[in-house]
């Protein structure tokens, strides 16, 4: 979605930039979860052989049920895992941030949308973070606090230090403005 359409600019205000969720965002879950999927996967199939583990389990349980326990427990977490990833499909279609020469905004929300905002002359701090993985994919996230306690947060963006300066960019920006008019 464009930026600039979705959100009403204010008199003088102009985009500077709109920094993009990275693509990792939507999988990350998928991938955090992968080995304890992979480990539901292999009780499923020890299940279903007739090994010497069965042979061992069928003295404590009803082999069947046992059978039928893996397989269900397998489908419930892969359909879980499928919802997941609609899910964060949907966030990441249904997230926007944005840079003004005034403020930064974060728009998010696929069943209820929360915008945040803060003015760029409320701004106290930006940290940036970036993990392992981060900066092997070339993502992190920004956490800008703000007067009074205000904190803005940006997550998994794409090329997570350019929007730190463009950040700094709209600050000095911002400041140069107001000296202009006498504010």
């Amino acid at each position: 979605m464009d930026f600039m359409k979705a959100e009403k600019m204010r008199e003088g205000e102009k985009l500077l930039y709109a920094p993009k969720l990275h693509w990792f965002y939507s999988i990350r879950h998928l991938v955090l979860s992968m080995p304890f999927f992979l480990v539901l996967l292999g009780i499923w199939a020890v299940a279903e052989s007739s090994g010497s583990f069965m042979g061992w389990l069928a003295g404590f349980l009803d082999v069947p049920t046992v059978k039928f326990v893996a397989r269900n427990i397998f489908l419930l977490v892969f359909v879980f895992l499928l919802l997941g990833f609609v899910y964060r499909i949907l966030q990441y279609l249904c997230t926007e941030y944005g840079v003004t020469n005034r403020r930064l905004v974060v728009k998010r929300g696929v069943v209820r949308m929360a915008v945040s905002e803060i003015m760029c002359d409320r701004i106290e701090s930006i940290n940036c973070v970036q993990g392992i993985m981060g900066q092997m994919l070339g993502y992190g996230t920004i956490k800008i606090s703000g007067v009074g306690g205000a904190l803005l947060v940006f997550r998994m963006t794409r090329r997570p230090h350019l929007l730190r300066r463009k950040i700094v960019e709209a600050i000095g920006r911002d400041k140069a403005a107001r000296i202009r008019r006498g504010i």
